[in-house]
């Protein structure tokens, strides 16, 4: 999971005929790759720096941990990927 700290990212995503469409562009306090780390699915989407980031990169493991741990943890990430 990453968590934008400054700067912008821009997701994007890529058509079958080769096109590209940029899906989103998050801004600080914003986080991606969440739904992919709880799943163990891959991420379908490309992510670009469009303006100068620094980024938080939680690991997988150590967060699903905490997750089955800590209900309150579970909810708060439910609600961030929900808006």
């Amino acid at each position: 999971m990453y968590y934008l700290l400054d700067g912008q990212v821009a997701l994007s995503t890529t058509a079958p005929d080769g096109s590209t469409a940029v899906v989103e562009v998050l801004q600080p306090g914003q986080d991606f790759v969440l739904a992919s780390v709880m799943s163990s699915l891959p991420y379908l989407q490309s992510a670009h720096v469009v303006q100068r980031a620094r980024l938080l990169a939680i690991k997988a493991v150590p967060l699903r941990v905490l997750v089955e741990r800590e209900p309150d943890l579970a909810l708060a990430l439910l609600r961030s990927m929900s808006v």
